[in-house]
């Protein structure tokens, strides 16, 4: 129950408004860079396997794998692990820009 007054905020309104604007402008921007990241982890995946599938059993001998072998295959599992490891869902995602921290200045 309020006494009658209305809760307004302090200062100008064209101030909360710029600030959520520009708040929400730069989380747009912010999802716009992570999917342009995860389509380019996703390249990079299919990337690797296209090498590993054509090159794999021209580098794997069949008398075993060679030294040379090995380093490539650490480094195909090196590059998915990575591209993996940047596709996966962020959990504590904060925004680049607080609306909070506009208004206060």
């Amino acid at each position: 129950m309020t006494s009658g007054r209305t809760l307004e905020a302090r200062g100008e309104p064209a101030a909360y408004e710029l600030a959520y604007h520009e708040a929400v402008r730069a989380i747009e921007a912010q999802g716009a860079s992570l999917t342009w990241l995860r389509g380019r982890a996703g390249m990079v995946v299919s990337a690797a396997s296209l090498v590993a599938g054509f090159l794999g059993p021209v580098v794997v001998p069949s008398g075993g794998p060679s030294p040379l072998s090995i380093v490539a295959g650490l480094f195909l599992v090196l590059a998915a692990g990575g591209a993996v490891f940047v596709l996966m869902p962020i959990k504590r995602w904060h925004p680049s820009t607080n609306a909070q921290d506009l208004i206060s200045v």
